[in-house]
């Protein structure tokens, strides 16, 4: 008995819903708490503070994402629970297994477009953290070009020519999808790295002539934090899918929203060990000038 066949698609479709309402619920407040703290100071911003424009759009456009990603799940499950089921059991399996679904193409787009989002500001804020030096950007581009590569040819051709009869987990499929989640791991841990390598330097520098209370250390604590929870997420869908367990979608309905929530969180951890509870912008933060 497979892994597949223990956990049928017709269960793993509410699962999945529910997860993925459970984890966007907890995504909504906290990021209007991120919102908040990029917009307003205490409610009334000064005409000198400039609002992080960057992390703003970001923020907006990871928001609007996990919620098309949650509009478009919540319309596949009444369409395979309510429209299409007509009183066959096997009909929702089998509309959850058709990758020739527009739906089934839209979710996976958005999916990897908030992944990509997500990359791309690592790799902005790996840039400015390094002081804008090029050497660090050209690694990180190309992994995040060849995830972007991978992940929309699965969605724009792959999934639209595939069989009724097709699995995610047969070729080409399974290798194409195993490559995007390889390399969209790779890029966050080596952007994650050397974000941490470049702040523990300049703490170090730091220590050398410090004579306040200023230290990196909170910021770093937050970076590594954020990133193992949005790494273990990704890691334990890269496992479930290599071993064909269809609990992986589990893992990746939710993905969406965990992403924003992992982004916000850094904003507003930062907010609350910033002396204005505010969010600097990235060129005159502490990020910008290690």
């Amino acid at each position: 008995m497979t892994l597949v066949s223990t956990f049928p698609l017709n269960q793993t479709g509410i699962v999945s819903i529910w997860t993925e309402a459970l984890v966007y619920g907890m995504f909504l407040p906290i990021f209007c708490t991120a919102l908040y703290v990029l917009v307003c100071r205490h409610g009334i911003r000064k005409e000198t503070e400039k609002i992080n424009k960057a992390m703003l759009c970001t923020a907006l456009l990871m928001f609007a994402l996990a919620t098309a990603h949650l509009g478009v799940d919540a319309w596949r499950m009444m369409t395979a629970y309510v429209y299409l089921a007509r009183g066959q059991v096997d009909e929702p399996s089998a509309f959850f297994r058709d990758m020739g679904q527009p739906t089934f193409s839209a979710k996976y787009s958005i999916y990897v477009s908030q992944n990509l989002v997500g990359d791309a500001f690592n790799i902005y804020r790996s840039w400015l953290v390094w002081q804008r030096n090029p050497w660090i950007l050209a690694p990180l581009i190309t992994l995040w070009a060849a995830a972007a590569a991978s992940g929309y040819y699965c969605t724009a051709y792959l999934f639209s020519t595939a069989d009724d009869d097709d699995s995610l987990f047969n070729a080409p499929y399974e290798a194409w999808i195993t490559t995007f989640y390889v390399l969209a791991l790779a890029q966050n841990i080596i952007s994650t790295t050397l974000i941490t390598i470049r702040l523990w330097d300049r703490e170090r520098n730091m220590m050398k002539g410090r004579k306040g209370r200023l230290t990196l250390i909170p910021i770093l604590r937050i970076v590594v934090e954020s990133a193992i929870l949005f790494l273990c997420a990704q890691l334990v869908l890269l496992v479930l899918f290599a071993v064909n367990s269809n609990a992986q979608y589990i893992i990746l309905e939710s993905l969406c929203s965990l992403t924003g929530i992992a982004f916000s969180l850094v904003i507003i951890r930062v907010a609350i060990h910033s002396q204005h509870f505010l969010v600097i912008s990235p060129p005159s933060s502490a990020l910008g000038s290690a």
